[in-house]
């Protein structure tokens, strides 16, 4: 099924083809999720493992994330073009005060935990307290 999203203006009707062509796809129904790809093993430019653990530099300070966002569980190895972590899902129950039990389209925390890498990253990569 081929589908069109687009943003229409306030005296538009629907099907008028007077709208913005924002995102078009096409959708395909199955009865099973087609078989992934086969994983490719990830290959580092001067490869070398992390000298510290992430419980270590969370414990530290230099990476200042609480318990709450603290998603990043293991640090495997690191090169000049990547790293190799390890990354948990945490409870959303406590995200929010007004909602205990919130309904949420990604995992915000996981996301974050992702971006972390870049800052365990430059931990090992660039040395303390030198900008460049």
């Amino acid at each position: 099924m081929k589908v069109e999203l687009q943003r229409l203006s306030e005296d538009a009707t629907v099907g008028s083809q007077a709208g913005t062509l924002v995102f078009e796809g096409v959708v395909c129904f199955a009865d099973s999720y087609p078989t992934p790809p086969a994983l490719t093993p990830l290959t580092l430019t001067a490869e070398q493992p992390y000298a510290q653990s992430a419980a270590a530099l969370y414990a530290s300070g230099r990476m200042f994330h609480g318990p709450r966002f603290q998603g990043v569980v293991s640090l495997a190895r690191w090169g000049e073009d990547g790293t190799e972590a390890t990354l948990q899902t945490l409870p959303t129950d406590d995200l929010f005060a007004s909602t205990p039990a919130p309904t949420l389209v990604t995992d915000p925390v996981l996301l974050d935990a992702a971006g972390q890498l870049v800052g365990f990253w430059a931990i090992e990569r660039l040395r303390y307290g030198v900008g460049t």
